[in-house]
């Protein structure tokens, strides 16, 4: 049921106090207006609300200020704001959600809700906030039973994380004990911008809200997806409190140790002094609402809290705590004391100075070298006869870590290609992202064939459906089955072609060795009468045509050459899709001498210009209206080869690349088969609704310029803009180009960003057909989506090339590091660098910008003056100073 422009405002409040009724809409819970309401010093009760009432309210009509807002707990005492207290007394009655990003549409939320739910209650309501373009979502899901803290926080955080795996970002504050839930609310105006929110009659503008009805029962947490999910987080939790325990028994074994050989030192007056919390809190350490012995490091990049505070000691199962250095190391993570904190955060981990400024603080004199014999049981590495050297000493990586991708919008890939994704995540077990590039790719196929988008763009040039994705995912990810699937319809449609060539190939044969046969007779016969052959032949008229090739997804080696044959020969719409996208990368299209004519015409073809070979015995070969899409599946290897490849970046061919780089689900793919079972065919049924339609179009008959000429190109429908769409779009356009000026955000990716508003139009178009094969338009709503989409590539773009793996320059310097440690000189000239280094490194200005890099980032160290090498001066020379 869904309530529209409702007038009236919410129910009143009620002082009563809560009842334990087994009824969930009995049950009451704490409720408060707005964020600054607190009874902490009247002492005063807060007033309570049933759910019940709730599921019924119309909203509120009041100032965010004063904005009714709920606690799920029945404990309701002046204190009930209190995190801990609540945790302490609280009886918890429903989960709660809150959506503020992602502008998802309320069927997407509603649908990942009922998916969770199942049969039982839930209701959906926009914020009072939400308006078209920044919808923001609240969810309320009753209980089956009351249920403490513990139990309430596991299931919280089960529905986080399935809403997330779905990519739906939430709101995580909800997981703790008294953070307010705010309930049905519009203002009459938006506080912050001033945009009305409701009419002059006082009816909503774009309040929306959704529910099962309150005749459904409450969730229970002993089954169905919510129970399965509890169930991992349980595991998890166990294994990691089995770490953590095995960490700190090593810890405390060596304190002990150090204890007995009756040595105090500065650290362990330090460690007394300071709580190791009071220092994780200074440092943007996060306290878990759960446990309060657990954290969050400011370094992790998951919602999960790795570091357990034991007594004066702290254990971390963080991977990026330990690859950043802090405390000692530790096959399953790190640990350490108050000192290590201060020598991380504080002291940027130089351990020297660190210690340095403790014994300043004691009145001390600065000690040349830090020695503490203490420390040495527990880092063997710092040793007193080899002191930890400071953390600008050394040399630096030439690429930063890359941080963690953003959730996929697969909801903004509409109902159908949005099914599709997240059904092929769930049945191959495959990152949402990958998932949602080979569905994309499929559809990009099938729709280039049928029609261009009309964007404004030199006077509304038709502009291709096609798509060039690029997916990043280490061997044994699954892409190949996921491929397989979404293939499927394009695999059966080949099949069926293949028989009809196969018919016609006997019929063209015959027909093909009777012309042949003919002319041969012809020129016998008329071989005194020039005149008389050459009316004869033309009497003939052109030789019979092979029938149409069959091939829609050429699969194995792929090559340009043969591409183009098939181009000629065959349909006008390809697709290039590379499970295993290696073979082409290092085949023979893309050898050193193949490479510029490879991406001349990949970048051709994107464009939709025509096709052009040269040959000595074929002639000269145009081919029109030509379209293809393509999807490389690449290990992380190899796709940094590929994007820091100067000649792929400088001729274009990378900036019309939409790149995903998925963290892999490698070691999470636990299984369940009863659930999986469950899921199977409720999931191939979406698989099915997708296979229908991306079959409705690649069916649809070619229509030649001229059956006689292939060669001459096939006539597409148009997809024009709607006004508000291509208002949307120049909006779209105008903000990249003011980010892509000198010093802009996006100054770097100019060659990116410039391209992503054709793609957004291209997106855009792809979702349109899917959705409506006879579509002649493109609305505001699609294009607003397939923006979203096309943002989202723009952030993986920005990340990957942020953490330097798209950067030539330090890619080449990387390649020459390589060499150099092959190499094994310790002085090296610039001459020798330029003639026989890297392949990229071919002059002496590139040598030196290589060098350059190399020396700020301290693997190498300019001599003044010049070196002696082998004999000789050398003007230009550099000590190696690092390997790698």
């Amino acid at each position: 049921m869904v309530a529209l422009n409702p007038k009236l405002t919410g129910s009143t409040d009620v002082l009563s106090r809560p009842t334990q009724s087994s009824d969930w809409r009995e049950r009451r819970v704490m409720t408060f207006r707005g964020q600054h309401d607190t009874h902490i010093k009247t002492g005063e009760d807060y007033s309570t609300i049933s759910l019940g009432e709730i599921f019924r309210a119309t909203p509120a009509r009041r100032a965010k200020s004063h904005a009714p807002a709920m606690i799920p707990s029945t404990y309701h005492d002046f204190d009930g704001r209190n995190h801990k207290r609540q945790q302490e007394e609280g009886t918890f009655v429903a989960l709660a959600g809150d959506i503020d990003d992602g502008d998802h549409p309320l069927e997407t939320v509603v649908r990942l809700v009922k998916d969770f739910a199942g049969a039982s209650a839930w209701l959906v309501y926009s914020s009072s906030s939400s308006r078209p373009g920044n919808r923001k979502w609240r969810i309320i899901l009753p209980l089956e039973e009351a249920v403490a803290f513990p139990e309430w926080n596991d299931a919280q955080n089960a529905f986080f994380d399935v809403m997330e795996n779905h990519g739906v970002k939430m709101d995580r504050a909800l997981g703790y004990a008294g953070q307010p839930v705010f309930l049905p609310n519009v203002p009459d105006v938006h506080d912050g911008t001033g945009t009305r929110l409701r009419n002059e009659d006082g009816w909503t503008l774009y309040y929306e809200r959704e529910t099962s009805g309150a005749d459904a029962p409450g969730l229970p947490l002993d089954r169905g997806p919510v129970a399965e999910r509890i169930r991992v987080i349980e595991e998890r939790r166990a294994r990691d409190d089995a770490l953590k325990e095995k960490i700190r028994r090593e810890a405390q074994r060596k304190r002990q140790e150090r204890i007995a050989a009756g040595d105090e030192s500065l650290i362990d007056a330090f460690n007394a002094a300071n709580d190791v919390e009071t220092l994780l809190l200074s440092h943007g350490y996060k306290q878990s609402p759960r446990n309060p012995k657990d954290w969050r490091s400011p370094n992790q990049t998951s919602d999960s809290y790795a570091t357990r505070v034991e007594g004066d000691k702290w254990i971390s199962l963080s991977g990026s705590d330990a690859d950043a250095g802090l405390g000692a190391r530790h096959p399953s993570g790190c640990y350490g004391d108050a000192f290590d904190l201060f020598v991380h955060y504080e002291h940027g981990g130089n351990r020297n100075a660190a210690f340095r400024a403790l014994h300043q603080e004691r009145g001390g004199e600065t000690p040349l070298h830090w020695r503490n014999d203490n420390l040495a049981t527990n880092r063997a590495e710092h040793s007193p006869a080899n002191p930890e050297p400071s953390a600008t000493d050394g040399p630096q990586p030439l690429f930063r870590e890359v941080g963690a991708p953003a959730p996929y919008p697969v909801d903004a890939m509409g109902p159908v290609l949005a099914r599709a994704a997240l059904a092929l995540e769930a049945l191959v077990d495959l990152p949402i992202a990958s998932a949602a590039n080979s569905v994309l790719a499929v559809a990009s196929l099938a729709a280039q064939g049928c029609a261009n988008a009309i964007l404004p763009i030199d006077q509304g040039t038709p502009v291709p459906l096609s798509l060039y994705l690029l997916t990043v995912l280490d061997s044994g990810d699954r892409k190949s089955t996921a491929d397989k699937k979404a293939l499927k319809p394009i695999h059966q449609f080949e099949r069926e072609l293949k028989e009809i060539e196969a018919g016609q190939r006997q019929k063209y044969d015959a027909e093909m060795a009777a012309y042949d046969t003919h002319i041969k007779h012809l020129k016998n016969k008329l071989k005194s009468d020039r005149h008389a052959l050459q009316a004869a032949l033309m009497e003939m008229g052109p030789p019979p045509h092979p029938p149409l090739s069959s091939v829609i997804a050429p699969a194995g080696d792929q090559t340009i050459e043969g591409l183009f044959r098939i181009y000629q020969y065959g349909r006008p719409s390809l697709a290039m899709l590379c499970d295993d996208a290696g073979t082409f990368l290092g085949g023979y299209s893309l050898k050193a001498e193949q490479k510029i004519s490879t991406t001349g015409i990949l970048c051709r073809a994107w464009d939709g210009s025509k096709l052009e070979r040269i040959r000595g015995g074929d002639g000269n070969t145009m081919l029109y209206d030509r379209r293809l899409a393509m999807h490389l599946m690449v290990q992380s290897g190899l796709a940094q080869d590929f994007l820091g490849d100067e000649r792929f970046s400088d001729q274009g061919l990378l900036a019309r690349f939409l790149i995903a780089a998925p963290k892999s689900y490698a070691g999470k793919r636990i299984r369940d088969d009863v659930l999986y079972q469950q899921q199977v065919s409720h999931k191939e049924a979406h698989l099915a609704a997708y296979h229908d339609a991306i079959d409705r179009l690649v069916r649809r008959p070619i229509r030649w310029r001229d059956s006689r000429d292939p060669s001459l190109g096939v006539e597409l429908d148009s997809l024009h803009l709607t006004a508000e769409a291509r208002a949307l779009w120049v909006d779209f356009a105008n903000e990249l180009e003011q980010k892509m000026g000198p010093g802009g955000e996006l100054a770097s990716l100019k060659a990116f960003a410039s391209k992503l508003p054709e793609n957004a139009g291209r997106i855009a178009g792809i979702l349109t057909l899917v959705n409506d094969p006879d579509a002649v338009v493109i609305e505001r709503d699609t294009l607003a989506s397939a923006i979203t989409i096309a943002n989202h590539y723009l952030s993986e773009t920005v990340r990957l090339t942020n953490a330097g793996g798209i950067d030539p320059e330090l890619r080449r310097a990387a390649e020459l590091l390589k060499w150099l440690n092959e190499r094994g000189d310790p002085v090296i000239g610039l001459s020798t660098i330029y003639q026989y280094g890297p392949a990229s490194i071919r002059d002496a200005k590139k040598a030196r910008e290589a060098m350059g890099v190399l020396a700020e980032h301290r693997w190498v160290k300019s001599l003044k003056g010049g070196a002696e090498i082998d004999g000789k001066r050398v003007r230009e020379a550099w000590r190696v100073t690092s390997r790698a």
